[in-house]
């Protein structure tokens, strides 16, 4: 169900309070699956109780709940179009051509060099995917450091601002528009600290923050927004065969 159908006969019911909420949510609904009940609190220049309220009366137990069961990208009205499989790959192909060798050998570079890499991630969705490239590049011997970008922000932001130039930040997010990853960048962009994101959409924040971006929808394609997650984990497999073979090139030069 989108957030729009959800509004139909509350509207009349709701606050001043609520419509602050609801205006806030109605024009930003694409970064509402990666922000927490309290930064949209702050957003919205509201409290938690506020939008809690806000959810209940819109028929939700709690924000978690509101969060995951709305369409925010319209996902189920797409699917209602024709989508072959000769769609999907022609959309996976076009991505992955457009990925620069120039790209991946920077990327992979910084991996190799880099003493301290850290993955920050916004949503439950790209904490499983940075959990996923985790284990994907421990196997060769890249450890990497995982930031929840959404649970203890203050130990987040701690963690952060002791990040140094010499260090690596890589970032999970879905709209790469996300309030709360601009508040948790600002120190590692002023130190300079690279910055590598993956994200779903382009031309957004965080990858004109970023020295590489990787992103798996390109533009108009909404129809492709519900294999989102799919697509990252993808890329993410994409990225660690390359990055064995890069290795293993690396051992035959020498």
């Amino acid at each position: 169900m989108r957030f729009q159908q959800l509004l139909q006969n509350k509207i009349n019911h709701f606050s001043e309070t609520d419509k602050t909420i609801c205006a806030y949510v109605y024009n930003h609904q694409e970064l509402i699956p990666e922000i927490s009940i309290t930064i949209l609190a702050e957003a919205s220049y509201t409290s938690k109780s506020s939008v809690l309220r806000f959810v209940q009366k819109l028929g939700f137990k709690g924000f978690s709940e509101f969060k995951y069961l709305i369409d925010w990208y319209g996902v189920q009205d797409n699917l209602k179009k024709p989508l072959s499989i000769e769609d999907v790959s022609e959309h996976l192909n076009s991505v992955f051509s457009t990925i620069e060798e120039k790209s991946l050998s920077n990327f992979f570079e910084l991996l190799r060099n880099t003493p301290r890499i850290y993955l920050l991630a916004t949503g439950t969705d790209q904490q499983i995917q940075a959990q996923n490239f985790a284990r994907a590049f421990l196997k060769m011997n890249i450890v990497c450091t995982l930031i929840p970008g959404n649970s203890n922000i203050e130990l987040a932001s701690i963690v952060l601002d002791n990040i140094n130039k010499n260090d690596l930040i890589i970032v999970f997010s879905g709209s790469g528009n996300n309030v709360q990853i601009n508040e948790l960048l600002s120190i590692p962009l002023l130190k300079k600290t690279p910055i590598v994101s993956i994200t779903v959409t382009q031309k957004n924040w965080l990858q004109e923050h970023s020295d590489l971006n990787f992103s798996i929808l390109k533009k108009d394609a909404e129809l492709m927004m519900g294999f989102s997650s799919g697509f990252c984990h993808l890329l993410i497999d994409f990225l660690a065969i390359r990055f064995r073979l890069y290795i293993e090139d690396l051992l035959i030069e020498q």
